[in-house]
């Protein structure tokens, strides 16, 4: 049950990642931006997916004792958030990409954490 608990937890840090503040300044950065309000929009979609895939596997945290499944789902929001950093690189010195860079840091050390208590 200790192992189920600490999941849970590490799960809810891993949802506030990416905090509603985060996404209204995303919003506000690429708003108007001469062209690159795609890239707001993309980054906001692969935030969403992430997202999606935690809560999926928090509303499956029952199933943890399936490792496969867990496993399978941290992977898939670890390959997100990866791409996100990826897709963020060229704007990494601005303000904005700053905040976005140190969202997705944080996302990768839990991911890796909630890993090591699956594993």
């Amino acid at each position: 049950m200790s192992r189920h608990n600490d999941v849970a937890s590490l799960l809810k840090a891993a949802s506030t990642s990416f905090p509603d503040t985060l996404k209204e300044s995303i919003n506000k950065a690429f708003a108007g931006s001469n062209g690159f309000e795609w890239l707001g929009e993309e980054i906001n979609e692969y935030i969403w997916f992430c997202e999606r895939r935690l809560a999926g596997l928090e509303s499956n945290l029952p199933r943890l004792g399936k490792t496969v499944f867990c496993l399978d789902r941290l992977k898939s929001v670890a390959d997100i958030n990866h791409a996100l950093a990826r897709l963020v690189k060229p704007i990494k010195d601005t303000p904005i990409g700053q905040e976005i860079a140190a969202a997705t840091d944080s996302l990768a050390a839990v991911v890796d954490e909630i890993r090591g208590h699956i594993v």
